[in-house]
């Protein structure tokens, strides 16, 4: 058994269990698992889990079941899904009136606490509280050495509601442009803080992190251990916080001291672009889709002369001069590894990546200005089978179908899901996990808004997002991604431009399979790709050949 689950377990009673979600701490750590990595073995990006001295279920969603199976012991661990399997039926599951169930506040959000609390009450269940989760103990603590940096770009923030509380890291790092000095493992900019922004005075913000180049005029900043005495200067404000968003501590405190606190769920943040922002991001997916082209390009050529090459050693030749870092860690997976959709071992793993088999590169950089994001699939080997020609084609129809829709401004993101799953659906195909998602401005890969089945987001002109449909069985993923910029159509409705220019997989591409307008915008795509990237490519015999393989006509 796990020794860090024996000792998490010797921290319970008999008629106790814990919750313990993804991250158990609002801090900086950096760390080079997550809290269920260290608790279960499970490396997934999003999920919780429940322990008790006799039970242990870990809720992943429908992305990483079959890799929560994988990688967890299942004489320990029940493996159950999420939206289905709710926190309310883990805690209903384990737990029997009179129990105790330990919340760390520090690990949960206010709504989510104010949630067990209504869960709990129902089934006559304790809550013993506490401040930080025990498996923090056993986390590297290596945020001592980072700094915040305040940048040049920030963005003014309409006050006119008062007093706003908010721990959103990409809304603060928005309005305030602050970064961590140090990406860290994670590869995220965005720092962990908390900000008090009202109408009248200068902005507060509180962190763990030293602050680097305090002479700016934007805002006072305070170390978290000062957050109760500093905000005793603003009791007399009717504060606004978005419940989803703030640790459980911090509201708590402030409750207690009496303070006036009502929910307020607006982001307070444009997720729009501006047009400096538009034209970074489009700088930052040329220089990324060179590198991918190059990356592919070399691959395929040591695959086809024999060479034998680790998924490690292909993480390695991905790089860029002009980039500061990966913008997260690369997916690299040949074989088996492509069916675990975001499969982590690609920088460590000494993987042999296979012939006749598929081949998944999902990366991007962040730059000084912009960050991106792409997936590729390709196939090594003369041999193809007829099912990955299939549905890597429908997967393509799907992003070459949400490609060219047309639609009206604010559009909720659930109807372009729907979008994106019209070529899936009709060949009882789907996938677990959302459409796409919002870039940011060198700041965290994964921004608002979101693009999946529930998401009540709003698409608007300006906005940068992803589209990367895909289709995963217990033995093999298939995931293409693009870059899409949000325009206005002739039509004064909105359309998308495509910013990622790298070829899909010519010999995984079925035509037979295509419509006429779907043949027409790929051979639209591949003569674009041949004008801007031929010229780049002179020198580089081997990726030349390779776009002019896989940018050939239909």
């Amino acid at each position: 058994m796990n020794n860090i689950l024996e000792e998490i377990r010797s921290f319970l009673s008999d008629k106790e269990a814990i919750l313990t979600p993804i991250k158990c701490s609002f801090d900086n750590y950096e760390n080079k698992i997550s809290s269920l990595e260290l608790l279960s073995g499970f490396t997934g990006s999003s999920g919780i889990a429940i322990v008790s001295k006799t039970n242990a279920i870990l809720c992943v969603d429908g992305r990483y079941t079959t890799q929560a199976r994988k990688q967890t012991d299942q004489k320990i661990w029940k493996i159950e899904q999420s939206p289905q399997y709710s926190v309310e039926n883990m805690i209903r599951d384990v737990m029997s009136a009179g129990d105790t169930l330990v919340v760390s506040l520090l690990a949960h959000s206010y709504k989510s606490y104010l949630k067990i609390l209504e869960i709990t009450k129902s089934i006559d269940v304790n809550v013993r509280s506490i401040i930080e989760h025990p498996i923090t103990r056993y986390k590297e603590n290596g945020y001592n050495e980072n700094r915040i940096v305040v940048m040049d770009d920030w963005h003014e923030m309409d006050t006119s509601d008062g007093a706003i509380l908010t721990a959103s890291k990409d809304t603060i790092s928005w309005i305030f442009g602050i970064r961590k000095e140090k990406l860290g493992n994670d590869k995220s900019p965005l720092v962990n803080a908390i900000a008090l922004i009202s109408e009248t005075g200068k902005p507060v913000i509180f962190s763990d992190l030293p602050i680097a180049n305090n002479n700016n005029n934007k805002f006072d900043y305070h170390p978290f251990d000062s957050f109760e005495q500093v905000m005793l200067e603003f009791k007399n404000y009717t504060i606004k916080a978005n419940y989803s968003q703030i640790p459980a501590f911090f509201l708590v405190n402030l409750l207690k001291s009496g303070f006036n606190i009502v929910s307020d769920q607006k982001t307070h943040r444009l997720y729009t672009k501006t047009d400096s922002e538009i034209e970074a991001e489009k700088y930052g997916a040329f220089e990324t889709s060179i590198s991918f082209i190059k990356l592919l390009a070399h691959v395929d050529y040591l695959m086809k002369t024999g060479h034998k090459i680790s998924e490690k050693e292909a993480v390695a030749m991905f790089k860029n001069p002009k980039a500061i870092d990966f913008s997260f860690k690369p997916i690299c997976a040949s074989g088996k590894n492509t069916a675990l959709v975001h499969y982590t071992d690609g920088d460590t793993s000494n993987y042999i990546i296979e012939n006749e088999a598929l081949f998944l590169f999902d990366a991007g950089f962040h730059f000084d200005n912009s960050t991106t994001d792409m997936t590729r699939v390709l196939y090594f080997g003369d041999n193809c089978p007829q099912e990955f020609k299939n549905v890597y084609t429908t997967v393509l129809k799907s992003v070459i179908f949400y490609s060219m829709s047309i639609f009206p401004e604010n559009t909720e993101c659930s109807s372009l899901d729907t979008i994106s799953r019209y070529y899936m659906w009709k060949h009882n195909m789907d996938y677990d996990f959302g459409t796409g998602h919002g870039i940011g401005n060198y700041r965290w890969v994964h921004e608002s808004p979101r693009i999946a089945k529930e998401s009540k987001d709003q698409m608007k002109c300006g906005m940068v997002t992803s589209i990367e449909p895909g289709y995963y069985t217990e033995n093999y993923g298939i995931r293409l991604e693009n870059m899409l910029l949000t325009v206005h159509a002739p039509n004064g409705m909105l359309q998308f431009e495509v910013l990622t220019y790298v070829p899909f997989c010519n010999n995984l591409i079925d035509k037979s399979l295509l419509g006429l307008d779907e043949i027409e915008w790929l051979n639209n795509y591949n003569s674009e790709i041949l004008q801007k990237f031929v010229p780049i490519f002179q020198d580089d015999d081997i990726s030349m050949a390779w776009v002019k393989e896989n940018t050939s006509a239909l």
